[in-house]
């Protein structure tokens, strides 16, 4: 009996399959990794506190080198969600993404449940351990910096698409120095959501914030990526074929050109 349309499996299925299982895989590692040296570090005490900024920033760099030729090395809800919005990445596969980067980090964190006797102070999620304004302050500048880098190496055609990895994670090493010992330096909602579940240890988290106070924490990590994007656009020559609109070649825009560009790809 020949198979029906239904039956047969087209190459964007594969494709959208492919991406899902790197997306899983990529966050799995980065987050085992990154996660697994702040276990280590408080229950045994050799890692250190620079070892661990490194290995947050080598485990980026590692696997995004490693997948980005398939999926894009997202990782992260925010960037997934801000490359949509700006039609960098198309929107029907956001969800297939995000399901991917938190089943990654859920995975991940059993592993490492698993592996170790997890106490309370051996923790590997994010925690404020300042207030919860300076926490929130941080996570808003260093997702800037970190979301103002991605769009210089991955969606200016005029960068060097080959340091992409090696920038992106130096500065998640970088951000982590600064902010590792207040707010966690979460930067990824995945990261922070994945230890949560699996130790039920929702201080901090937006998501499930209705337990604390200080549930918008996570959330600025969307907000300050999707407005980086928008600040950043304003310092290059920005091609508007690229999303969709009717106007050819490239011009430099200005901040009033930019919101009202925003506002209607958002209204579409």
């Amino acid at each position: 009996m020949a198979a029906t349309k239904s039956d047969t499996i087209t190459e964007e299925e594969i494709s959208r399959l492919k991406k899902f299982i790197a997306e899983v895989i990529g966050t799995y590692f980065v987050v085992f990794a990154g996660c697994g040296s702040v276990a280590v570090n408080k229950i045994y005490g050799e890692v250190t506190f620079p070892g661990v900024c490194v290995t947050w920033g080598l485990i980026v760099m590692v696997m995004n080198y490693s997948v980005g030729h398939i999926s894009g090395a997202h990782f992260n809800p925010a960037v997934t969600i801000t490359f949509a919005i700006f039609r960098r990445f198309p929107s029907l596969e956001v969800p297939v993404y995000i399901a991917a980067q938190l089943m990654g980090s859920i995975l991940a964190s059993g592993t490492l449940a698993l592996l170790f006797e997890i106490t309370p102070k051996a923790y590997f999620g994010t925690v404020p351990v300042g207030s919860n304004a300076q926490s929130l302050v941080l996570e808003i500048i260093i997702s800037f910096l970190l979301m103002f880098v991605i769009s210089g190496v991955s969606t200016d055609n005029r960068a060097i698409g080959e340091m992409a990895g090696i920038a992106v994670g130096m500065t998640i090493l970088l951000n982590v120095f600064v902010a590792g010992r207040i707010s966690g330096a979460s930067m990824n909602p995945a990261r922070s959501i994945g230890p949560a579940i699996v130790k039920h240890v929702y201080k901090g988290l937006w998501i499930l914030g209705y337990f604390e106070e200080c549930y918008m924490r996570k959330l600025t990590c969307v907000l300050s990526r999707i407005r980086i994007c928008i600040l950043y656009s304003l310092s290059i020559d920005f091609d508007f074929s690229d999303v969709g609109l009717p106007v050819s070649g490239t011009i430099r825009i200005l901040p009033l050109d930019c919101l009202n560009l925003t506002a209607k790809w958002l209204e579409d």
